[in-house]
């Protein structure tokens, strides 16, 4: 038999016959490459993500207990820190690491938030992959993106938030119970278990997370998608080996093994109308209102009556980047939800009730419950506790446009799809003046501070400073012996402050309610005014109001009070 060969020719043709040209050529090499554009796009993502956070720390901010957990954590690292009545200092895996990045880099501002940045590139990368585990990775990257657009994760994440970690922890945990359940993978159930524990020791606010886990794994085993067996119980032993542990290390360090639990129960159970001394939030609307922050319905309502159809002046009524820290997300969830289930669309049942068990668990969830009595607190509420629904609000709305995109390709309608994808460029178009404009505020709020710190570093560091509780310069001064810093909240007059002292004293009075405020005009005639920061360019209001408080001056006792 005699075989014949391909002449050059004939393999050309054969060639070009495999590889198709045009369009199709481009079509074929992205499916071909897919995983590695995906690995690349996400990169970019955290790359820009890194970049911007690294580029807008302010330093600590009024957006929680900021002080507080920068004060453990330097304490930490000095050999010093042991846990105790104060509920803050029972909050050690946001702690810890932010001492360890102190150990690093030095004690700072970039160090503070160093942990809630890495936490959010952590969140980023799960967001990517719970995306893919549940759909498909352009659900992931889609998701990742929203992820690193978010205003309120991107805002707090520049702080040294317990709030970005302990959600990452609680993302982390059902990404892994998923992959656990797809994998069969003792592994992976393990890691859920520890960090259902783990999330706790960041935030107590993330005890809501277990809700939503429990539910999952209800909802699974009824539709016999996950069964009891040796594999899964690895669940239940990475929350037991966690919770051992953590009890080994309460016993080491305070002598009572369930010092994290007695303490915040101790703390919640009397909290009545305040939580710490700060007044508990338990307004119905609060969330809502901060979800839905733009009057949507009733702006168009109006131009509606007034037969006013001008698109921009509706748009200007409606878009107004102020005080609001959620963009149109929860819209888009809210509607994009509504879709899903319409088209039966099984895959989004997870993003779905996680949504919406974790918002009725924030929204009606008690900050301390009790039989004998029967006592249902309700917990306070704070934009910040958002952050545990986050994930699935953005992966809600990734899931609903690639499925429309999905649909449109079906029915040989491409051209539709622009519109889903012009959906997704106006959530992170919107998105982008937010987190500017909340930055704004921070630099604002912080600038007076940041001099004051600047010029007090210049000087010995055995000067004595005198400076209001609710103040954080100390972050600034890098913590250089903190026996020079007192508190003059407790004094009630000028004289109780020595000679050669700084004191930092706000503009306004008023600040902080306090029952005594330096007033060096009227009271301390021998206090010379050193220092009286004011930021250059002007700002809007909306800017300045939430500043108040923190406008700062500078004064040096001279000869005595």
């Amino acid at each position: 038999m005699m075989v014949t060969m391909p002449n050059a020719q004939s393999k050309a043709a054969i060639v070009k016959k495999e590889q198709p040209d045009g369009k199709a050529g481009i079509v074929a090499a992205i499916k071909r490459n897919r995983s590695n554009i995906m690995l690349v796009l996400l990169a970019a993502i955290l790359v820009w993500t890194l970049v911007y956070q690294v580029t807008h720390v302010e330093g600590p901010s009024y957006f929680g207990d900021d002080s507080t957990y920068t004060y453990f954590a330097n304490q930490i690292l000095h050999g010093t820190f042991v846990e105790n009545v104060d509920v803050f200092s029972l909050r050690i895996l946001t702690l810890y690491p932010m001492a360890f990045f102190y150990l690093i880099f030095g004690v700072g501002k970039l160090s503070s938030a160093a942990w809630a940045i890495a936490s959010l590139l952590g969140s980023v990368v799960v967001a990517f992959y719970l995306g893919k585990e549940l759909y498909n990775d352009y659900v992931g990257i889609l998701s990742a993106l929203f992820m690193s657009t978010y205003p309120l994760l991107m805002i707090i994440s520049g702080t040294p938030s317990p709030d970005v970690p302990g959600a990452f922890f609680v993302c982390l945990a059902i990404l892994a119970l998923v992959r656990g359940q797809r994998l069969n993978s003792r592994g992976w159930f393990f890691t859920s278990g520890a960090m259902v524990v783990a999330s706790f020791l960041a935030t107590p606010s993330t005890v809501y997370a277990f809700v939503v886990i429990l539910a999952y794994i209800i909802v699974e085993l009824a539709r016999k998608k996950l069964k009891v067996s040796k594999v899964s119980l690895y669940l239940v032993y990475g929350i037991l080996i966690a919770g051992i542990l953590l009890m080994a290390y309460n016993y080491l360090t305070t002598g009572n093994a369930l010092v994290t639990i007695k303490t915040t129960e101790a703390v919640y159970s009397t909290a009545g109308t305040s939580v710490e001394g700060v007044l508990v939030n338990t307004n119905l609307m609060y969330y809502f209102n901060e979800i839905f922050s733009y009057n949507v319905i009733a702006i168009i309502g109006r131009a509606a009556a007034s037969h006013n159809f001008n698109i921009i002046s509706i748009w200007d009524q409606i878009y107004v980047p102020n005080y609001g820290e959620e963009g149109f997300f929860f819209y888009a969830a809210v509607a994009f939800a509504i879709y899903l289930v319409v088209v039966r669309e099984k895959r989004a049942y997870l993003p779905i009730m996680w949504l919406l068990l974790g918002f009725l668990a924030l929204e009606f969830g008690p900050i301390y419950i009790s039989l004998h009595p029967f006592r249902y607190l309700l917990t306070n509420r704070l934009a910040r506790y958002l952050t545990i629904i986050i994930m699935p609000t953005v992966m809600i709305t990734a899931m609903a446009i690639v499925n429309m995109c999905e649909r449109a390709h079906k029915a040989k309608m491409d051209y539709l799809i622009i519109i889903p994808i012009l959906f997704a460029v106006f959530l992170v178009a919107t998105s982008i003046p937010i987190i500017l404009y909340w930055h704004t505020i921070i630099y604002y709020i912080m600038y007076d501070q940041t001099a004051v710190a600047n010029y007090l570093n210049k000087l010995p560091s055995s000067t004595p400073v005198y400076t209001e509780s609710g103040y954080m310069v100390e972050i600034m001064m890098h913590y250089n012996n903190m026996s020079r810093f007192q508190v003059w909240d407790g004094i009630t007059n000028c004289k109780s402050i020595p000679a050669g002292s700084y004191v930092i004293v706000p503009k306004d009075i008023r600040a902080f309610n306090l029952s005594w405020t330096p007033n060096p005009n009227l009271e301390c005639p021998n206090w010379k005014l050193v220092l009286y920061p004011q930021i250059p360019g002007n700002y809007s209001p909306f800017i300045k109001a939430p500043a108040g408080p923190f406008y700062t001056t500078l004064y040096y006792v001279q000869g005595g009070s």
